[in-house]
């Protein structure tokens, strides 16, 4: 087992598909949850940090179109 998660990610991600131990696997699969909690601050952040690269990329579009159509 050791062995097959030497080397780069997706050699690593080809044994546990196809050669890693079943009741590990399961074991690792059963341990694991869907479900991500989030605080409060965590999602102010993230509504905060999209609302501003929005503001970004709208701001380089429309001046790129005031560069390009001559300030019109």
């Amino acid at each position: 087992q050791w062995l097959g998660l030497q080397g780069p990610w997706y050699s690593k991600a080809l044994f546990v598909v196809t050669s890693a131990d079943a009741d590990i696997r399961r074991e690792t699969f059963n341990g694991y949850t869907w479900q991500v909690l989030l605080a409060p601050e965590v999602i102010a952040w993230g509504i905060i940090s999209a609302l501003l690269l929005a503001l970004v990329v709208e701001s380089v579009g429309l001046l790129l179109g005031w560069v390009i159509h001559g300030g019109r």
